[in-house]
């Protein structure tokens, strides 16, 4: 587990490397999440952002990272800190993993240009009786400035 922990928090780095552009425009990140098949949740959040046009116009690389809350009410009004990391190379597939205080979520999609994404993943819970368990479905609003 620590292993992991530790290939998350070099994935924007790694993402940020590889772009050869810092991660300097602030967003705003918002989402809504379908998880387990029952649960709905709703994501506010911040965002760093970089993204790389190719001059033809025809490719794209980027990459984000993002901390907020998810906020949903599965029996009652829970909300759950969240941080994450997507990143895309070619238009418009994505991959991203994030992190709650009750799972951990690997994900792909697509994206159009870090800023509406359409993804899909597995939650990997914690422990038992989590909101965040099984399959999950996200639409994600990323805007910030430079799109």
């Amino acid at each position: 587990m620590k292993l992991l922990v530790l290939l998350l928090s070099l994935l924007p780095l790694w993402a940020k490397a590889q772009l050869m552009e810092p991660l300097d425009r602030w967003g705003v990140r918002t989402a809504y999440t379908r998880t387990n098949g029952s649960y709905s949740f709703g994501f506010v959040g911040v965002s760093l952002n970089s993204t790389e046009v190719d001059p033809s116009g025809l490719a794209a690389a980027g990459a984000k990272v993002y901390a907020g809350a998810q906020i949903g009410k599965p029996d009652n009004w829970k909300i759950i800190p969240e941080v994450g990391a997507d990143a895309f190379f070619i238009l418009p597939a994505g991959v991203g993993v994030s992190v709650n205080t009750e799972a951990i979520t690997p994900r792909i999609g697509i994206t159009l240009i870090n800023a509406i994404e359409f993804y899909w993943g597995y939650s990997f819970a914690f422990k038992e009786g989590n909101s965040f368990q099984g399959r999950t479905f996200s639409v994600i609003v990323n805007l910030y400035k430079g799109l």
